[in-house]
């Protein structure tokens, strides 16, 4: 069957297991109103897992976007209006590695001065996950990894960013918020804006074509 085609396409059995208003909103640009389901995911133990294991910062970001998926399909499970066959879930994540080391999201203002100031002049890479889970099909795990390159910017140019963007750096990987002022942290990005905040969107439409949830 044809889908109806009018936008925004409010698709309820396409679910954003997130409460990333980022993500939602680069999804909502796109024509498509996703449902959003927040999930609780213990990342700091998974990553730990993983690092163990050996795996590569770029294969964790899919690891931990599939865990994410897999944690809202449990959940969503105990719904009795959802429908596993009909039901796509996206788990989505980010890994910022800057000189094979791993940045986490930081926990005070401190500790976001010393990530930043440690990544000034370096090259970062921001590998960005997305997870497509759905029953009977296969699973869909992809990455993009945009590069960043930071400038020799001033320890008062710092302090000032820092000043005016306060705890919204505390949600980001490295305190990297390219959005607003930010984006003179850097002297040069690769990589689609999209990715950078938060999802490969040209290719999660693709996909998303392909399983027929959206129209061609």
């Amino acid at each position: 069957m044809d889908l109806e085609i009018s936008f925004p396409l409010k698709r309820s059995n396409i679910i954003l297991a997130s409460g990333s208003k980022t993500r939602e909103k680069i999804l909502k640009d796109a024509g498509i109103s996703p449902r959003l389901f927040p999930v609780d995911c213990p990342e700091e133990a998974l990553k730990a897992e993983f690092l163990k294991k050996n795996d590569s910062l770029k294969d964790i970001s899919g690891q931990l976007a599939l865990a994410k998926a897999q944690i809202a399909q449990k959940k969503l499970q105990k719904e009795t209006d959802f429908s596993q066959n009909q039901s796509l879930i996206i788990g989505a994540d980010q890994i910022l590695e800057c000189e094979g080391e791993l940045y986490n999201k930081p926990k005070t203002l401190e500790e976001a001065e010393k990530q930043l100031w440690g990544m000034r002049g370096k090259t970062q890479f921001l590998h960005t996950s997305f997870c497509l889970l759905q029953e009977r099909q296969p699973v869909v795990i992809y990455t993009e990894s945009p590069k960043l390159k930071m400038r020799h910017f001033s320890e008062a140019f710092l302090k000032a960013f820092i000043d005016f963007e306060g705890e919204e750096l505390l949600f980001c990987v490295g305190a990297c918020r390219i959005e607003g002022p930010g984006i003179q942290l850097f002297e040069k990005i690769e990589g689609a804006q999209e990715t950078i905040l938060g999802l490969p969107l040209f290719p999660l439409l693709s996909a998303l074509r392909e399983r027929k949830l959206l129209p061609v």
